[in-house]
């Protein structure tokens, strides 16, 4: 009787064991993938004080769904946008239009990474642009020598403008 119930015990055992084997399996292949780091398209030089529209490209290896996007313009401007709470979360393959207007000239990296539905971060992608200093033509250029003149001579070369 005691041979019966050891054998009855382990058959349980065993089969317990299976069962939560089977189990863990299953959970652990639903493997998550990271969003591809967006695409970043738009102008790579211009001038301050004038809007640039960006386009950002987002991409899951998955296909899951993506709700944040964190854009980093370079000059202290951090944006996160979410897909918002009445719309529903941005498919694979979606494009987000961004505008920036940077205020200071320099060379920025605007920098873009994406959360899919299962908080999951993609990696950076950077975008490496230039705001030169804005240049106002020949004009500019004639008053910056009418004062190099004037501070020289106590004269100004064109007293039209009053210097």
């Amino acid at each position: 009787m005691e041979l019966k119930r050891m054998f009855a015990f382990m058959v349980v055992f065993l089969l317990l064991a299976s069962g939560l084997s089977l189990m863990t399996a299953d959970a652990g292949s639903t493997y998550n993938n990271p969003p591809d780091p967006p695409v970043i398209a738009g102008p790579t030089s211009g001038s301050i004080n004038v809007e640039y529209t960006y386009n950002i490209t987002l991409n899951d290896p998955d296909g899951d769904q993506m709700k944040k996007l964190e854009v980093d313009f370079g000059d202290e401007n951090i944006s996160l946008y979410e897909c918002g709470c009445t719309d529903p979360p941005w498919l694979s393959g979606t494009t987000i239009y961004i505008s920036h207007e940077w205020k200071e000239s320099g060379n920025y990296a605007v920098k873009a990474r994406v959360m899919d539905i299962y908080w999951e971060w993609s990696d950076w992608s950077t975008l490496e642009v230039s705001m030169p200093k804005t240049y106002h033509g020949i004009w500019s250029f004639m008053e910056k020598i009418n004062g190099w003149f004037t501070s020289i001579t106590g004269r100004s070369m064109m007293p039209v403008w009053g210097k």
